[in-house]
């Protein structure tokens, strides 16, 4: 195979993956306020793990390189909450409160 041949595929293979890539966006709070460096793990079958923390307002945003049903789990807190979410080729925007129960357990809502 011809290294210009080569190159050609290799740039064609970079470009098919970017285009269906999109952006899981969106906030974290805990008990009505920003949730800050809350640990975020987003995967889609068997793409991914795709990860992020939430900055000191709770936004987060995660590049993630597959469409379809994906999960979005929470990667620092007791219970690793996980939440079903849909990536689109478009920027999408999900917004979660964390839940911590009485026995010190979260959930996502």
């Amino acid at each position: 195979m011809s290294k210009k041949l080569l190159a050609i595929l290799c740039i064609t293979v970079l470009f098919a993956s970017a285009a269906h890539a999109g952006i899981v966006f969106g906030t974290i709070t805990e008990g009505g306020r920003a949730a800050a460096n809350v640990g975020i793990e987003i995967k889609c079958g068997p793409s991914g793990p795709f990860r992020a923390s939430t900055n000191g307002q709770g936004s987060y945003s995660v590049r993630v390189n597959a469409t379809g049903e994906c999960s979005l789990r929470i990667t620092n807190k007791p219970g690793n909450p996980v939440t079903p979410i849909f990536s689109y080729a478009q920027p999408v925007r999900y917004d979660f409160t964390l839940i911590r129960s009485s026995s010190n357990v979260y959930t996502l809502n």
